[in-house]
């Protein structure tokens, strides 16, 4: 189990629903090398997941805005000149140099419990983002550059068998009930 340090925690104005579920994913990833080794086992790279370096703060860095998250509201916006028609937020980004320096984004999509059920439309965005981030001639400046993604869904156990069809257009799943076994807190809980 990973304990997070909640010292420098900035919870944000805006926070939307998602954000006790994705901040702690970013952050066990920012904090323990074992998480890393386990979300990129989890997203299908056996084998390559040994030693593999976040590259969080090259993310936040090819940031023109340096948002408070290097993680969080990457998009691709509707003035895009985007060919895949891909626009749309993506909850977590987490780009990684592995071991044969290779790089690999995680595009992590986050279902909350109680959230809107999932649609074609937001699978088909989800899947179209990550293509087109992976893409050079197409990926925005403020992405880096990576030879491999995957697109990534958490949910809970109910609502992936609620959603099995649209779940498995995802490259993988990983509940929120997996998570809660490795991380803690999690779910995030407010802070007061």
């Amino acid at each position: 189990m990973i304990e997070l340090n909640l010292t420098n925690l900035k919870y944000p104005n805006d926070t939307k629903k998602e954000f006790p579920y994705a901040w702690p994913i970013a952050a066990a990833l920012e904090q323990s090398g074992e998480f890393r080794e386990w979300m990129l086992l989890k997203s299908g790279l056996q084998g390559r997941e040994k030693g593999a370096k976040l590259l969080d703060r090259e993310q936040y860095d090819c940031r023109k805005s340096k948002p408070a998250f290097w993680w969080k509201d990457n998009y691709c916006g509707r003035k895009s000149a985007c060919p895949f028609h891909a626009c749309g937020q993506t909850d977590l980004l987490a780009v990684f140099k592995l071991s044969d320096d290779n790089c690999v984004a995680l595009n992590i999509e986050v279902k909350h419990p109680g959230e809107r059920p999932l649609d074609k439309d937001q699978v088909d965005s989800c899947l179209k983002r990550a293509e087109c981030w992976r893409t050079n001639s197409t990926r925005p400046k403020r992405i880096l550059p990576h030879e491999q993604s995957v697109t990534l869904l958490v949910c809970s156990e109910a609502f992936e068998k609620t959603h099995g069809a649209l779940t498995q257009l995802f490259d993988r799943t990983i509940s929120i009930e997996q998570l809660a076994g490795r991380i803690s807190p999690y779910p995030l809980r407010a802070m007061s």
